[in-house]
This record gives structure tokens, C-alpha cells and sequence, in this order.
């Protein structure tokens, strides 16, 4: 797991830069210029191949001139210039103490593209690899003097690189670091300079606190990250101005966007879920019925649930309470009303904890209508049962297949997570965070924003606070 993070990092290196790649393709020579020869491969288009060899499609056309009445035909040998400027410059920064000026630099390894596989050369662990890692990008003087604006950005995740027992969160934590350099990368490719700045900050708020204390750490201009409520509150903290943009995906406490005007937080409250399900709710008043079902005696009820039932009083939804023995003595009927759809809405969050339950529903159903108020992690389960839960994802299928594309292009590994895709959820978020750091009037954070697995719509927590993602879905499965 340790190569693989290294890997990771020494990609991003290559990710920001925008020409560091060797190909290996036959290469000949034309009137003084070098061209590869290149055999068209099945479902690439003439903007994929221009970006796999970092041209332009012009440039192909104009080398391949009958394509202009043929048009490109997978199995075809065409011609694509090589592009001989020179390399940018990379150079990687390792923090060996308190003091940022200490550090050492390691060679540039540069990664081999080939049928849009990824594949990387052996690199040494102690040669680039320290805890925090700071990733640092230089442009050649080339691209220095076209006075690109300059977005320092900081990447803090738990990728537990030092972990002795790491757990199996680092897996979805990769997979979200694995979107953003994709994101970076794109940005890079429109004119962005980007320098970017990754740290493994674990799970404890003493290593958030060692970073922000750097010098460096005065120099960035948003925060992707940390993932724990307490290591955001650190961060949020040691901001000097209003000036840095942070963004939390994985946190729902309200609190900080209270706290800072230019937090951004994804991941929507139990509040705001809740009030989504409540109005859904509320304009089938006439034909639903909700049932809440207490499991035990005296069991603290969730955060989420008690979100969920509040809601539904403060909306004067009407709701039966019954008891998890009624199910288990088949005699919930009492509580059901018929020719309307009864929700049942149990007081956990935990589905292995209602397994035993599930037979008993599916029996209900032979004589009423049963549908199962759900969370978005259940969709796991095969539940017999049709489920109802709210949801701040909404997948884009013709968005995916491009950016399917670029992870196959740069990554020879799958993604480890699923409902939802942490990589995806990188990429999005970290996309639409580069869009607003692109606007100095901040007019487009409130926009709604489509990515390939997320819809956002961030909206003020409260009068002058932060930003909260209300766009929320109630799905039916």
C-alpha cells in the first residue's frame, strides 16, 4: 500500500506537468519534422489522441490532410507530431524537520503512457518519501513568462502512509486523492497554474496543527480537506484572513460554516436531509403514512433519525408510532393504513441491526403497501423491500465517459469504493472548487454545479457564514 500512495504522488508531479511523458510509438522523420506513427485504436476520437500526445487536433489534421474526407477509422495508421518542447522542470520538496528550507530533491521519474495505461518505474521509498509530503510544481521559464495567475492549493487527507495497522478507510481516501490530481490536471491543461501541496495528515489534530505552524502554509489559497471535525476546526483556526477557501467533503457539523465565511461543506446536514424528506413528503400528505418504529427501550436515537423526525412535527406530518415486537409478532398491521403507502422509519442507522426483521415486512406486504425509509449506505443490502432515502449524489453518464477516459489514461489501478465513488467525488469537488477559486467576484459559488457523480448547490449556512450543499435528492428503489 505504501508504493502505491508513493506512485500516487509521483504522478501528481507528472499530473501538473504538461509534458512530462515518454511514448513509446514508432517515430519518423518528414520534411525535418518528427512524427509518431500511431494506429488508431477502437472508441478514441481525434480530441483523445491529441491529448494522449499532448497536441492539438489542428496539428494532426494538417499532418493527416486526407482525414478531413475520411474521417478517422479505428485500424488506421495516421502521423502525430511530436511535440519536442522542452520538459518542464519538477522538482519534489520533502519536509526532514520544523524548518521548510530543509528538504531534499529527488530525480524526476517520469511515467510511460502506453494503450492509455499508466505504467511507472520502480521508485525507491526513502528517496522522496516523509510524512507530511509537500509536492511542489516548477514551470520551465517558458511557461513562467506567460504570467499565468498562480492557485496554491493544499490537499489534507488521512492516506495513513505511516499507519502500522492502517485501516480500511485509506482506501476511499486514495480514490478521492486519485480525483482531485485528475481535476488538477485538466485545470492545468486549460492555463491554470497550479501548485499543489500534499499532506498526510492521519486522523489526530497534532499533525494539522504541525503543518499550518509551516511557512508554506501562509502561501495557500484553499484547503481540500481535512476529513475529521476536529483537524477542520484546526485548520479553520489558523486562517489569518477570509481570504483561503476550505474545503470540507466528509464533515456535516454546521458549526464551522458558522464560524468562517468561506468554508465550503458538501456532505449536506441531518437537518438539511431531513427538511428534503419532510417536503417530499409533505406534498404526498394525502396518500403516505409514516410509521416510526422504536427498536429498544431507552436507545438513543441517531442524529439523523431525530433530524428525520423533527422534521416531519415541524411540518405537521401525521406519523404512527408502533414497536419492533408488533413486527416480530406479524401483528404491525394495526398500525398500517390501507390504500396508502406506509412508511416505515426505524431509530438506526445500522441495517445489520433490522436483518432479522426484513422476512416480517416482506409478509406485511402481501396485504399493504410497505416502503422502507432508508439510508444511502444501506443500498448495499439486498433489501426485499422498496426503500425511499435522500441523497446528494446524481451520476451524469456522458460527463463519466470522459473523465472514464482520463483515469485509464493515467492510473493502471480500478477504483477501490463504490456508492459513491470516492475518486469520482474527488474530481467533482475539487473541479468546481478550482471554478470559484477562478472568479474574484465569487459570483459562482452559488450556482448549481453539475459534476460526473455530484449536483451542488452551496447556499449560506447563515446571514455573512459559509456555504452549505443543499441539493438534495429523495430516491425511490
Amino acid at each position: 500500500m505504501r508504493s502505491l500512495i508513493v506512485i500516487i504522488l509521483m504522478l501528481c508531479t507528472w499530473l501538473v506537468s504538461l509534458s512530462a511523458q515518454e511514448l513509446s510509438y514508432p517515430v519518423v522523420k518528414v520534411k525535418g519534422q518528427s512524427y509518431y506513427q500511431y494506429t488508431v485504436e477502437e472508441g478514441l476520437g481525434l480530441y483523445a489522441i491529441s491529448q494522449h500526445f499532448n497536441t492539438t487536433q489542428e496539428l494532426i489534421l494538417k499532418a493527416n490532410p486526407e482525414l478531413s474526407h475520411t474521417g478517422l477509422q479505428q485500424g488506421m495508421v495516421i502521423l502525430v507530431p511530436v511535440n519536442e518542447e522542452p520538459v518542464a522542470q519538477i522538482k519534489l520538496e520533502v519536509p526532514t524537520s520544523a524548518d521548510d528550507s530543509a528538504c531534499q530533491t529527488s530525480p524526476v521519474v517520469r511515467p510511460k503512457l502506453k494503450h492509455d495505461s499508466l505504467l511507472m518505474r520502480q521508485i525507491p521509498l526513502d528517496s522522496i518519501f516523509m510524512h507530511p509530503v509537500q509536492v511542489e510544481h516548477l514551470l520551465n521559464d517558458s511557461l513562467v513568462n506567460q504570467s499565468i495567475d498562480t492557485i496554491r492549493l493544499a490537499i489534507m487527507l488521512p492516506l495513513q502512509t505511516k499507519a502500522v495497522k492502517p485501516d480500511d478507510s485509506k482506501e476511499k481516501f486514495i480514490d478521492f486523492y486519485i480525483g482531485s490530481l485528475i481535476a488538477i490536471y485538466e485545470a492545468q491543461q486549460s492555463g491554470k497554474h497550479i501548485e499543489l501541496y500534499t499532506y498526510d495528515v492521519g486522523k489526530t489534530e497534532q499533525v494539522v496543527q504541525d503543518v499550518v505552524n509551516k511557512e508554506t502554509w501562509k502561501k495557500v489559497d484553499a484547503v481540500v480537506g481535512p476529513a475529521y471535525n476536529k483537524q477542520v476546526q484546526v485548520v479553520i483556526d489558523s486562517v489569518s484572513s477570509d481570504s483561503t477557501w476550505i474545503l470540507a467533503p466528509f464533515t456535516s457539523d454546521l458549526t464551522y460554516t458558522q464560524e468562517y465565511s468561506r468554508v465550503l461543506q458538501f456532505n449536506a446536514s441531518s437537518q438539511v436531509q431531513a427538511e428534503a424528506f419532510a417536503k417530499y413528503l409533505l406534498a404526498r400528505s394525502s396518500s403516505v403514512n409514516c410509521v416510526l418504529v422504536q427498536t429498544k427501550e431507552g436507545e438513543v436515537v441517531p442524529e439523523g433519525v431525530r433530524a428525520v423526525h423533527e422534521a416531519l412535527q415541524s411540518h405537521n406530518i401525521s406519523t404512527t408510532t408502533t414497536t419492533i415486537h408488533k413486527i416480530l409478532h406479524d401483528s404491525l398491521s394495526v398500525d398500517l393504513v390501507a390504500g396508502k403507502e406506509n412508511i416505515i422509519i426505524f431509530n438506526t442507522n445500522k441495517f445489520t441491526n433490522l436483518n432479522i426483521l426484513m422476512p416480517h415486512l416482506v409478509k406485511c406486504r402481501q396485504n399493504h403497501k410497505i416502503t422502507l425509509y432508508s439510508r444511502y449506505a444501506w443500498q448495499k443490502y439486498d433489501i426485499d423491500i422498496p426503500c425511499i432515502y435522500t441523497s446528494i449524489f446524481a451520476s451524469d453518464a456522458a460527463l463519466e465517459s470522459q473523465y472514464n477516459y482520463l483515469y485509464k489514461r493515467f492510473f493502471a489501478i480500478s477504483p477501490k469504493s463504490s456508492q459513491p465513488r470516492y475518486d469520482l467525488l474527488g474530481y467533482d469537488l475539487t473541479k468546481q472548487l478550482l471554478h470559484i477559486l477562478a472568479d474574484t467576484t465569487n459570483h459562482n459559488v452559488g450556482e448549481t454545479w453539475v459534476g460526473v457523480q455530484s449536483k451542488i448547490k452551496y447556499e449560506p449556512s447563515t446571514v455573512h457564514s459559509g456555504f452549505v450543499n443543499k441539493h438534495v435528492r429523495v430516491v425511490r428503489k
